[in-house]
């Protein structure tokens, strides 16, 4: 899906790990490292469980996760345990905004 399009005709719900996005955007944190096993060390004390509501009941809801910066690899952790209908942008904010996407 073009990203343009999708910002565009689909309420997003998204998840960041930073304080920096779009207004309806929802910050979990999560590590930078690869977290095998869920560690709430690692999640600002935050619980799977905690993240699964925040995620919600449907299924068919879409959500974005990314990071601040295209090295960060906190939005594959957030990706990786979200299993649902998730679309994860890897430039991160800056580069949705340096392509002039809308936020």
């Amino acid at each position: 899906m073009d990203l343009v399009f999708f910002s565009k005709t689909i309420q997003a719900f998204a998840i960041i790990p930073g304080g920096i996005g779009f207004p309806a955007a929802v910050q979990f944190l999560f590590p930078i490292l690869e977290m095998n096993s869920w560690d709430t060390a690692q999640t600002d004390q935050k619980t799977q469980k905690e993240f699964t509501a925040l995620l919600g009941a449907d299924k068919n809801r879409i959500i974005v996760i990314y990071c601040g910066f295209v090295k960060c690899t906190r939005s594959h952790n957030g990706a990786f345990r979200a299993k649902k209908n998730v679309y994860r942008f890897p430039g991160g904010i800056y580069a949705w905004k340096g392509m002039g996407y809308p936020n």
